[in-house]
């Protein structure tokens, strides 16, 4: 149950060591009444560093004291000694992706246990710290590619899928490098989203418009569905490779004109790695007249089966 905030408005201000103008970014509170817990959010969504004390609550609140709840028209002031205050190495450095979270007792307020299921809201106020001694996040030495238009033609198509399995190659060796395992070892998929399992069926039969939908199903594995459905409803050849790229992207690649005339992606170094290994096996014999680049890790691409139903 989200909380409409009142009062002091819910904020965080980015201080960067070098002192740039504040900026406000979004921060969640989240009434669980079923756990007893009042949970704070803060996302970073900038890939400049955002500073913050762990122990923020304590001094979040009105008159830089503990944050408070407000439940019936009483206020409950966070109890100074529900919450150890942070001594030593108390500043986290936070960028895109980066998520800092407090969960908090009902009992840390106080709350009367009669008032649980009643409606909340919260005083608090999120000043984000100095970086200046905070060591680097790794993720702020990660590189991106400059950004490559998709194109409408099957060459141009697999000219990026080129670029996109040599950026996956770089992403599993690394991974592959920093966590000792061999890139020789079986390649990682559930055989229940691919055609013919269980999973794969159920996303098939559903609507079109359901399966465009962002909120829903995650990039790789609904266009790698749609593409499947309109494999045998007639789908343009160039349509079906279009959403097979757009699946078989790294995970942190971004779109640009997504379904415009200048379409263009662009691959970003992050800790999320491996692309859709579906739609690479099927893109790696569609661009195999143009030419494709060998994976770094050997695809079980034998074990995708052929839809041969037609979809309604």
């Amino acid at each position: 149950m989200r909380l409409r905030m009142i009062g002091l408005v819910l904020c965080a201000f980015a201080l960067a060591s070098s002192g740039p103008v504040p900026e406000i970014l979004p921060h969640t509170v989240v009434d669980q009444p079923q756990h007893g817990v009042i949970s704070l959010q803060f996302e970073a969504s900038s890939k400049t560093p955002v500073c913050m004390r762990e122990d923020w609550i304590l001094n979040g609140g009105p008159d830089g004291g503990p944050i408070v709840l407000q439940v019936a028209g009483k206020r409950y002031p966070l109890k100074a000694d529900a919450i150890r205050r942070c001594e030593r190495d108390c500043v986290a450095r936070l960028v895109e992706g980066y998520t800092q979270k407090s969960h908090i007792p009902y009992e840390a307020f106080g709350l009367p246990e009669d008032l649980a299921d009643a409606p909340k809201t919260v005083e608090a106020t999120l000043v984000a710290a100095s970086c200046e001694g905070t060591a680097p996040l790794r993720e702020e030495s990660f590189k991106s590619s400059d950004w490559m238009p998709v194109g409408s033609t099957e060459k141009q198509i697999c000219a990026v899928f080129g670029a996109a399995t040599r950026w996956n190659n770089r992403d599993q060796i690394r991974l592959a490098r920093s966590s000792g395992e061999s890139l020789r070892g079986p390649y990682e998929y559930d055989p229940e989203q691919l055609p013919g399992g269980a999973i794969f069926d159920f996303y098939l039969s559903l609507p079109a418009a359901q399966m465009t939908d962002p909120k829903e199903f995650s990039r790789d594995f609904r266009y790698y569905i749609l593409a499947e459905r309109g494999r045998t409803a007639g789908m343009s050849k160039i349509e079906q490779m279009r959403h097979l790229l757009i699946s078989a992207l790294p995970p942190a690649s971004e779109i640009r004109d997504f379904g415009g005339a200048d379409e263009s992606v662009r691959f970003n170094e992050s800790r999320m790695v491996g692309a859709y290994m579906p739609a690479m096996c099927r893109l790696q014999a569609l661009c195999k007249p143009h030419g494709t680049v060998r994976p770094a890790r050997n695809l079980p691409c034998g074990d995708l089966r052929e839809l041969t139903p037609q979809t309604p």
